[in-house]
C-alpha cells in the first residue's frame, strides 16, 4: 500500500431536519443530529482532479435543476469516491450498519453525510480541523 490509510471518527458528521432557505440562504438551521457519534471512516486522503470537476457539474446541475446532469454527476461522484472510502462503521438511522462503501450505497447517503465524506479525504472535516488525525498503517 504507498498511501497509508486513515481513520476518521464522524462524530461531527451533521444532518440538519428542518433547515429553512430563503432566497439562497439559510435562515433557519433547523435542528442538528450528529448521525454518526462513535462510527468512524477509513479513507486514502487524497484528492484527484476528477473529484472537484464532477462536484462543479453536480454544483451547476443543482444550481440550473437539471436533474439529468445531476444524477450523471453524482453517479461519477461517487464513484470517485467510493475508490478513496474504503471501509467504515456508519450506521442507518435505525442504528443497522450500512453495507461497506460502495458508489452504489455512496449515492443513497444523504446530502450532508454525501458532502461529509468529500471533505473528509481533503482533509477538512471540523473533527480533524481539531484533533489532527494521524494516518494509521493499516493492511
Amino acid at each position: 500500500m504507498k498511501i497509508p490509510y486513515k481513520r476518521v471518527l464522524s462524530d461531527d458528521c451533521v444532518i440538519h431536519v428542518g433547515r429553512v432557505w430563503d432566497d439562497g440562504q439559510i435562515v433557519d438551521e433547523g435542528q442538528t443530529y450528529n448521525i454518526h457519534e462513535d462510527e468512524w471512516i477509513e479513507i486514502i486522503p487524497v484528492t484527484s482532479t476528477r473529484h472537484w470537476i464532477e462536484l462543479d457539474k453536480l454544483q451547476k446541475a443543482y444550481i440550473s435543476g437539471d436533474p439529468e446532469k445531476g444524477d450523471k454527476a453524482l453517479g461519477a461522484l461517487a464513484e470517485l469516491l467510493a475508490k478513496r472510502v474504503k471501509k467504515w462503521t456508519w450506521t442507518d438511522n435505525e442504528g443497522k450498519a450500512l453495507p461497506q462503501p460502495t458508489a452504489k450505497t455512496i449515492k443513497g447517503l444523504d446530502d450532508e453525510e454525501f458532502l461529509y465524506l468529500i471533505t473528509a479525504i481533503s482533509g477538512e472535516t471540523t473533527g480533524e480541523r481539531k484533533n489532527e488525525s494521524k494516518p494509521s498503517a493499516m493492511k
